[in-house]
Formats: structure tokens, sequence, C-alpha cells
């Protein structure tokens, strides 16, 4: 009887001393991103104010002139079915109590936020702390979770490939109103991934609309509230857009995404076909880029700091899908770690 209770006692034991984890699929469904204010009020409410300005990009002012690219809509379902199909039928992956100071996103049972970070949430007023508020609180947790799924250890030299590098130093001020934050390509993937940062007071969510909008719109979807026709000012932000992310990936690779933190667009390019018109063109003899496929803007799960979710503006992507799950399948298909439909 002494010797029953004594293994039942080890049990308990072993039962309770095992280590605090939690699925990493759990993290990215449940994780709220912190609404940050600026200028006194939430982000998403301040004014916007003039648009981008046509300052250089680099050592050229739009250089690329984008010519007969067709802007093809990344159908919402078949996104939300890649990102489904590659997050729940992923291995069993866990975070664990030394990811946890990685993990900005705060979810309940995991973490949340010190007063340090609440006290930089309240002042996101310029581009630096815009640029830092992506790479800190979204960004580096859905990065480092890219590298659990990979398995690879953080201290090996290839969990550097999973790291964002802004192209501007920290103590560079910005040259233009925007910033793009690039992933280095793998062997077996598809190129750079490049991010392209512009703060929600340069760019709202109609500029975003029109820079999404399909080059053809079906007939019978004309009256969708998808194409619902956007402003002159916005439609000129759109070209300016794809100006902005031609310029950006034309040395990089095919694959991007857009945000102003509240809304997120992701997309590829696809080649044009080669000149000799036999497909056995060599490299650099094809057309360029023929098209683009690009999602509709998603808007960002948010909450207040340690506080409440606050209400989304537009409709949910559904089927579960966040912005942090998205970001996590763009990032793994970019590298080849994950299949496009």
């Amino acid at each position: 009887m002494q010797s029953s209770s004594k293994k039942k006692s080890n049990k308990d034991s072993v039962f309770y001393n095992e280590p605090w984890r939690i699925l990493l699929q759990t993290y990215l469904r449940n994780a709220l991103c912190p609404a940050p204010s600026s200028l006194g009020v939430h982000l998403r409410e301040r004014p916007k104010e003039h648009p981008l300005s046509l300052l250089k990009f680099g050592d050229n002012c739009f250089s690329s002139v984008l010519k007969g690219i067709d802007v093809l809509e990344l159908d919402i379902w078949d996104f939300r079915t890649m990102i489904r199909r590659y997050i729940d039928d992923a291995p069993d992956c866990f975070i664990t109590e030394t990811d946890k100071p990685v993990m900005k996103i705060p979810c309940y049972g995991v973490n949340s936020l010190d007063n340090g970070q609440i006290n930089f949430l309240s002042r996101v007023d310029d581009q630096d702390a815009f640029l830092l508020l992506i790479m800190t609180f979204i960004l580096g947790p859905v990065t480092h979770c890219c590298r659990i799924l990979n398995n690879v250890p953080r201290q090996v030299p290839m969990a550097h490939s999973f790291e964002f590098i802004a192209l501007r130093g920290p103590n560079s001020k910005p040259e233009v109103d925007w910033d793009i934050l690039r992933i280095p390509a793998t062997s077996f993937g598809q190129g750079s991934l490049s991010i392209i940062c512009i703060p929600p007071w340069k760019v709202d969510l109609e500029d975003l609309r029109a820079f999404t909008m399909p080059s053809n719109i079906p007939r019978n979807s004309a009256h969708h509230p998808r194409f619902k026709d956007t402003s002159d000012a916005a439609r000129i932000m759109g070209q300016l857009l794809w100006h902005v992310v031609y310029e950006a990936c034309a040395p990089a690779g095919p694959c991007f995404v857009v945000t102003n933190y509240a809304f997120w667009c992701f997309g590829k390019f696809r080649a044009g076909e080669p000149k000799n018109n036999k497909g056995k063109g060599k490299e650099g003899e094809d057309e360029g880029w023929a098209a683009a496929t690009v999602s509709p803007p998603i808007e960002l799960e948010m909450s207040l700091p340690n506080s409440v979710r606050l209400p989304m503006r537009t409709e949910p992507m559904g089927l579960g899908c966040t912005v942090a799950e998205c970001l996590t399948f763009w990032i793994q298909m970019t590298r080849g770690a994950a299949s496009w439909l």
C-alpha cells in the first residue's frame, strides 16, 4: 500500500513539474497585436497628412516604369485555404519559456506588455517609431515562429536568415516616406521577401484598396463592395505604390507585402514569356514581370495594450486566419517551405 502511494506521489510530481509550453499554432491564432497611439489618438484614428512625396528612391526616382503589368486579385478563399492547409498540417511545434521574451505580440496565457512597451506604444509619432513598431511587435515574433517551424536552433548561422533587415541604417534619417524590410533569400526559395512599410498617416485604407484593385473587374462583380470606386487621389496613390513596389522587388525577388500596420496586402509578381517564343530563352531574356497577384487589404487584429480587443472596421478574413498566420505562410512560401496553389 505504501509503495503504491509512493508511485502515485511520484507521478503527480512529474505532472506538476512539466515545463510550460503552448502550441505555436494556438499562439498565432489568438495573439492580438497592440494598438498604438500617435499624437494623442489611436494610430488608426490619426488624420491623413499630405500624400507620399516624390523623393528619390535610391539613386533614381522611379527609374523603372510599370508597363503592361496586369494586376490580378489573389482570391481570398484560395489564400485562406493555402494558409489553413499549411498551418494546420504543420507538425506540432511549441513555444517554450525561453521563447517568451521574443514573443512581443500579446496573447492570453502567454505574455503581456510591460510599462516600457506601453510607453513606447503611446508615442508612435514618426517614421522611425513606426518602423520599430512593425519590427518589434509583429515581424519579430512571426519570424521566430518560422524558425521554430523549420526546426532551426537559435544559435546556428542559418537562424539569421529568418531576420528582416532594414535597408536604411538605425541612425539614418528616412529619405522617403516609406521603409523597406527584406528577409534574405534561400537557395531553394523565390528570392528575398520585401515588406514596404508606410505609416497610416501617409496611406489609408482607400489608397490600399486602389493599389490592390484588379486591372479587369468581372462584369457580374462590379457592384461588390470590394470593387467600389475609389477617389482620383486614391488611384494616383495606388499607382505610386506600384512604382515603389516594383522598384523594391526588381533587384530582390517577386514576393512582397505592403502595410500601414492596420492593413496588410500580400502580393507576388509573375514573369513574362521568353522573347524567342520557344520557352527556352536564357536567364534575363524574358519580358520581365507580366502580372502581379495581390490580396485585398487584410485588417490586423488589434487590442488596446493589456486591455480589450478593438472592433474591426472591415469584414474578417474568415476561417480563423489572422495577419500573423498570413505573414507566417507568406514568409515560408517565399523561402520555399510552403507550397503555392
